[in-house]
């Protein structure tokens, strides 16, 4: 639900607006481009995992982002959490996990990890 209250203004935006708004995105130097998709996607992470441990992808896969005690995280951690992911090659930090829980840097930092929210469907016994 949060998801959906905050996508509608950017789906508003690019369905209402016909040359206000999307064409100043499309005009911008490209740098200036990669500042405003960084800066929406830490808004986005940190405003869903924030508020509710979850995003998008995260209901879809029923899992959710958990501190390290296994409580609910807070904006600050959402915040680390999202900062993190900005870190170039922090997409192949699992890959270089020496230990026996593989963590990306983006859950390591800040002390979270994911975890299932809902049990997996048990398997009838043979």
């Amino acid at each position: 639900m949060l998801a959906a209250l905050l996508a509608l203004p950017v789906i508003a935006i690019y369905t209402l607006d016909d040359d206000g708004y999307v064409a100043w995105l499309d005009q911008m130097p490209w740098w200036q481009d990669r500042l405003v998709g960084m800066l929406f996607a830490v808004l986005y992470y940190t405003a869903l995992e924030g508020a509710a441990g979850v995003t998008v992808g995260k209901l879809l896969t029923g899992t959710r982002v958990v501190g390290e005690d296994g409580r609910r995280i807070g904006f600050r951690q959402a915040l680390l959490r999202s900062l993190s992911r900005l870190v170039p090659f922090e997409m192949f930090s699992v890959l270089l996990a020496e230990d026996d829980d593989p963590r990306g840097w983006h859950d390591r930092w800040p002390r979270t990890r994911v975890v299932l929210k809902r049990r997996p469907a048990s398997t009838p016994a043979s």
